[in-house]
């Protein structure tokens, strides 16, 4: 019964994970808590391909940065990646639309995902925590986000620590209003030493997004209304972990702007 059980979980990560693809390391933003290290570096395309045709049990592959609206590339990137029948996730701030992204195929985009990171409900705290004064970002970025989600399956994802706690309930509201479904994720330990959630906030906020999860039938996600199988989360938070971590079964693969691939982003900061 254990070794059914076992593999069942093993059945579930494997269908979860995927191979994600940081193909540049410039961004526009400069948010607090960012991991990756913006000195400008970029993933060639003959590198992107060949390293996705190394891995041809990861059915999806998530493109992030830096900032892949930026590169001029990814339309390309996305073209290629669906001609392989890959499903693609890419990860953006949303602050600029590349040319041709809302123009593609039907076929193209059906396997293509939009994740838009909105970590405030205001510009000025927008500002504060990307580190930006342009104080037309944000609404930029509501204002892709309009736009993507009409073309696009499309999701904010909103990473909270101590800057923009209180500012969950508003975030959550403006992603209802958007009638875009909306991630709320904890921040990562960065070499920015920002400050984390306690033990308590997280116990709180947990319970604030189970209810928004079922008054809004879903639209409202978190890791932290699921059972912890994240052996980052467990690094970090100390929050238990229950069941398989993707790493845990060789499910998830992270190559950076330079070309190094490892088991986890958030294991190697």
């Amino acid at each position: 019964m254990m070794l059914r059980l076992l593999e069942s979980q093993e059945l579930e990560v494997y269908k979860m994970c995927n191979l994600t693809i940081d193909i540049n390391a410039f961004c526009p933003l400069r948010c607090e808590f960012c991991y990756q290290n913006l000195d400008g570096s970029v993933l060639s395309e003959n590198e992107i391909f060949s390293i996705v045709d190394e891995h041809p049990n990861f059915d999806t592959v998530e493109i992030g940065g830096g900032e892949p609206f930026s590169d001029n590339r990814l339309v390309d990137i996305i073209k290629g990646l669906r001609s392989r029948d890959r499903k693609v996730h890419v990860s953006t701030s949303g602050v600029s639309i590349p040319e041709g992204l809302l123009d593609l195929s039907d076929e193209v985009r059906s396997g293509v995902q939009i994740q838009v990171s909105l970590h405030a409900s205001t510009p000025e705290l927008f500002n504060r925590i990307t580190q930006t004064s342009n104080e037309k970002f944000f609404d930029r970025v509501v204002k892709n986000l309009k736009k993507l989600k009409e073309k696009y399956t499309t999701l904010i994802s909103s990473t909270i620590y101590q800057s923009n706690l209180d500012d969950v309930p508003n975030i959550v509201d403006l992603a209802n209003n958007l009638r875009v479904p909306i991630r709320v994720n904890l921040a990562f330990p960065t070499r920015n030493n920002v400050d984390l959630l306690t033990s308590e906030q997280i116990d709180q906020l947990r319970g604030y997004l189970l209810v928004q999860r079922i008054l809004t039938n879903g639209s409202v996600d978190s890791p932290l209304v699921h059972k912890n199988n994240c052996t980052a989360i467990t690094q970090a938070y100390g929050i238990e972990k229950q069941g398989i971590c993707p790493v845990d079964c060789n499910r998830k693969k992270y190559v950076s702007p330079k070309g190094k691939i490892s088991q986890c982003e958030f294991l190697e900061v």
